[in-house]
């Protein structure tokens, strides 16, 4: 399930994969994906809920999933509080946090949403 804000670039998506049943595509805002919650992988590259309403992910997300966030500043070791994204993941007590340093200029954030032994009984 992908959700695409230009209308135009939806529907050349959902042209080039309309022959694929896996894949849906959305045109809109995007909230639209709530709809198809949980994601056991959940990649984010709109802006609102990456830097303004990542509290809005969490529900999307099951347990055991991931989730990805791309396009970010490499910080150094240590400063992730500095940077409200960084520290609200990290923060969250059911979550496994790290960053990866895909360039000299660029990191991904994953987010793994932890299952415990009670969650499995």
């Amino acid at each position: 399930v992908t959700v695409e804000r230009e209308a135009a670039r939806a529907e050349s998506v959902a042209r080039l994969f309309a022959d694929d049943p896996r894949l849906t595509v959305l045109s809109g805002d995007w909230e639209l994906i709530a709809a198809h919650a949980p994601f056991d992988l959940l990649f984010v590259d709109a802006a609102p809920p990456k830097h303004h309403f990542p509290e809005r992910v969490l529900p999307l997300v099951a347990r055991g999933g991931m989730v990805v966030f791309d396009d970010l500043t490499p910080l150094p070791e240590g400063t992730e509080t500095h940077d409200p994204l960084r520290s609200f993941w990290h923060g969250l007590p059911d979550w496994t946090v790290t960053e990866v340093q895909v360039s000299p200029r660029e990191a991904t954030l994953l987010a793994v949403c932890r299952v415990s032994v009670a969650d499995d009984v």
